[in-house]
């Protein structure tokens, strides 16, 4: 029987990132209860962390941790009592890729994508340029504050977002010719302009063994809402997710290029894309090298039990 940890990262303990933003703790924990339910439903002995600012409604064996001095030691005896875990944290401040470095001298332990995958994919400039240079269908990319970007010549919307993954907090559509400082604070070299895509935007949820296997799981729909008295802008941190049970995607040809060529990327990893209905082209948007909201999501229509077990068996199939 496999003893996996669940942990997810609701605190600095001396990385980058002391304190992470109340959005993505509801969401990591969102994911830490349906992840824990997953294995748990698959046979697995599950164990988690306990983080006093965060409620747990299940009873199972948790490693407690009341201060980030604690989170170091605490983490690497835990490891040490699991098979293999499942690392919840956001992307940004370097926060996941240096949980992945921690966990990589174990082999086989961390059942998400290797460090150097999650620098890759977090650092959305460095993953547009290789989307560009391996011939993958993108918006085009720019560093929003470069003097030689050309963005501003551009017609109609663009998006920009964080450099760094966090771009649930502070990603919009706005007109070409809007002033950026109006709503971001975010430092120099932090935010991306990128053109529009227009098209449905939608999510692909797919499992990775880490030398380009994939086992597609399926797509969710992003339903974006306008901001309110906001003259067309959108704000792209509020969607109402939908399962798409019935897309076709062995059409997915960019998705699943992009994620072929990437290396070390492991178990679950989401797909950012547009989909041109006319066309029937997908425009991958950025790839998120982690656990996502789409496994809450999916689990409403699908096996998660199936879903864990078919995790874990894809990992010990490439280490044979």
């Amino acid at each position: 029987m496999k003893r996996v940890l669940i942990y997810e990262h609701v605190t600095g303990g001396g990385m980058a990132g002391e304190e992470l933003q109340e959005s993505w703790l509801q969401e990591g924990s969102a994911m830490r209860l349906a992840a824990i339910r997953a294995f748990q439903q698959a046979g697995c002995i599950v164990s988690t962390f306990q983080d006093s600012r965060i409620s747990l409604e299940i009873d199972i064996e948790c490693f407690e941790i009341s201060r980030p001095a604690q989170l170091a030691p605490a983490l690497l005896s835990a490891m040490a009592q699991t098979d293999h875990g499942v690392l919840i944290a956001p992307e940004t401040d370097g926060i996941l890729a240096s949980l992945a470095e921690w966990a990589q001298p174990q082999q086989g332990w961390n059942l998400g994508c290797t460090a150097e995958a999650v620098r890759l994919c977090s650092d959305k400039l460095q993953c547009a340029n290789f989307f560009e240079a391996n011939q993958i269908l993108h918006p085009s990319t720019w560093q929003a504050d470069q003097p030689s970007s050309n963005w501003r010549s551009t017609d109609g919307w663009i998006v920009f977002k964080p450099r760094d993954g966090a771009g649930s907090l502070d990603t919009f559509k706005a007109p070409s010719h809007f002033d950026l400082n109006q709503v971001t604070h975010r430092g120099p070299g932090q935010m991306l302009v990128q053109s529009f895509s227009p098209g449905e935007s939608l999510s692909l949820s797919v499992l990775c063994d880490g030398w380009g296997k994939i086992v597609p799981i399926g797509v969710c729909r992003h339903n974006f809402k306008p901001i309110s008295d906001s003259q067309g802008f959108w704000d792209l941190s509020h969607y109402d997710p939908e399962f798409e049970p019935d897309f076709p995607i062995d059409r997915l040809q960019n998705c699943m290029k992009a994620l072929q060529l990437i290396p070390g990327l492991r178990g679950w990893v989401g797909v950012d894309f547009i989909w041109d209905p006319q066309l029937k082209t997908d425009t991958v948007v950025e790839i998120n090298p982690r656990l996502t909201s789409s496994f809450c999501w999916i689990q409403t229509a699908r096996d998660i039990s199936k879903i864990a077990d078919q995790w874990l068996s894809i990992l010990e199939q490439s280490h044979l």
